[in-house]
């Protein structure tokens, strides 16, 4: 939404490999990074860099989704700190025993992937929060702009870990 409030630019340096995944085929990871975030991305491959452009929240939640990705491509051994997302307005979290976690990631991924797309929700697991086998939990955190799509991934969410919803806020 450009039409209220001030906007916020940041660019991004990335190298060759990334600018591919983070474009995807026919532009479809842009352009769904774009309709989670809020941001437009202006990519420039010769000079490596990725502009995101759009209200200050738009901008926060474009970058913080992009390194996310990018620390997800390299195999980083911790994508993010969750205790900062914590207060974000944008994000959820919920916290996951094994079963629950298998029927969201489904096979190879698809079931959350499928989430994700048809939502337009950003979803993705923490690394592991116990090492003790018996109550090993992950935590899924949940980003997107828009608070319908949040409410109808949530639900989704609930339905496929058959858990009760939480009571609305």
């Amino acid at each position: 939404n450009f039409e209220s409030g001030v906007q916020e630019k940041k660019i991004i340096s990335i190298t060759d490999g990334m600018f591919g995944y983070l474009l995807g085929r026919k532009a479809s990871t842009k352009d769904w990074i774009e309709r989670v975030s809020g941001s437009r991305l202006s990519m420039y491959t010769r000079k490596m860099m990725i502009e995101v452009r759009g209200s200050k929240a738009d901008v926060e939640r474009g970058v913080l989704i992009i390194d996310i990705l990018l620390k997800q491509k390299a195999c980083a051994p911790k994508v993010v700190e969750i205790s900062s997302l914590s207060t974000r307005t944008d994000t959820r979290m919920i916290k996951m025993h094994d079963l629950e976690t298998h029927r969201i990631l489904g096979v190879r991924g698809q079931t959350l992937r499928r989430l994700q797309l048809e939502n337009d929700v950003f979803m993705f697991f923490d690394t592991l929060s116990s090492t003790d086998q018996r109550t090993s939990t992950r935590t899924l955190i949940l980003i997107s702009k828009h608070k319908a799509n949040m409410r109808k991934a949530l639900k989704e969410v609930n339905k496929l870990t058959r858990r009760r919803p939480a009571p609305s806020t």
